[in-house]
């Protein structure tokens, strides 16, 4: 198979020998000419030389699952790994799978969304190859109490796995934005539902990569942030959303063992929003204040303008000022 062809041209880290390159095929009925050829047919930039060999010089930014799952390890999150042209919202699409009775962990990316979906109703905006767009199908046996806890490590895996992708400096803003230096670059998303399969969630997590000024709607320009924009350079999309798959496992595992301790230290570390004086929206009513702690289990306390401190939940509440 060409993947296994890949592999070894990964490996080399330069140029490989065609008598190295052809071993790693002798099992499979495909000649190494066949191998090469497809693997440029993908997208794969392959030099050749007839005294050093093969080299691999460059990979396409496209998600194919068969290079997600490769080296993933996790052990829930990326059972199934599914990947779609352009969908109205990879959330639909893992509600539709989790409808016919699709495993636990089972992850869906696109590389557009015309109808992605936000917070409160907002819509996402999600561009062609441009981004991380992805849902992931989880049925923990609990009920909507979890939402919110899912939400936070769905924000905790996205920061982590930008933090270490790109050595960018991401921040969580309550409840679920992702943010490099005040602006925003990923959202996360929490559905609950009852399904054919039995009750689940569906995680959705987006993350703006490679989008530039002209890419970006003039709504959401100066309030968002491309990884590219950020870091000055291409992102590579691949090794990023291996990172958030794996991340996202290890949260999830620690989600279920009910370790929100665990969980608020590491959210603590990583917020924006604790210390911060904010203004923030509750159905329809706005309190200011400075917030004093974030916490999975109970929400957002602030200590409002007359000392006493009052704590919110995050699924009907906007920060509309952070200060």
């Amino acid at each position: 198979m060409s993947a296994l062809l890949l592999d070894r041209l990964r490996s080399a880290g330069g140029w490989l020998a065609r008598d190295r390159a052809a071993a790693a095929l002798a099992r499979q009925s495909k000649s190494l000419e066949q191998a090469v050829a497809e693997l440029r047919a993908r997208g794969y930039v392959i030099d050749e030389d007839p005294d050093m060999g093969l080299r691999l010089q460059a990979e396409p930014d496209v998600l194919c699952p068969a290079d997600l799952r490769r080296g993933l390890q996790t052990r829930i999150v990326g059972r199934e790994i599914l990947v779609r042209d352009r969908v109205t919202s990879t959330n639909d699409v893992a509600w539709q799978l989790g409808e016919e009775g699709a495993e636990e962990g089972t992850v869906v990316f696109a590389e557009e969304q015309t109808a992605g979906r936000g917070r409160l109703g907002r819509c996402w905006w999600s561009p062609h190859g441009k981004g991380i767009w992805m849902s992931v199908l989880l049925r923990p046996v609990v009920g909507e109490e979890l939402v919110p806890m899912t939400t936070i490590i769905g924000a905790l895996a996205a920061a982590e796995a930008i933090r270490a992708a790109t050595r960018l400096p991401a921040r969580i803003r309550w409840p679920n934005d992702v943010l490099i230096e005040e602006k925003k670059v990923a959202g996360v998303l929490v559905e609950a539902r009852q399904t054919g399969g039995g009750r689940g969630l569906v995680l959705g997590i987006g993350v703006d990569v490679n989008a530039d000024d002209a890419d970006m709607p003039p709504d959401v320009a100066p309030v968002a942030v491309s990884l590219s924009q950020a870091a000055g350079e291409r992102i590579h999309r691949l090794h990023l959303a291996q990172e958030l798959l794996r991340r996202l496992d290890r949260w999830y595992q620690v989600e279920l063992e009910r370790d929100a301790d665990t969980i608020n230290e590491r959210w603590r570390s990583l917020s924006a929003t604790l210390g911060r004086r904010i203004v923030l929206d509750e159905q329809g009513r706005r309190y200011e204040g400075t917030v004093a702690d974030v916490d999975v289990r109970f929400g957002l306390a602030l200590r409002l303008s007359r000392g006493n401190v009052r704590t919110f939940r995050g699924e009907h509440v906007t920060v509309i000022e952070h200060g």
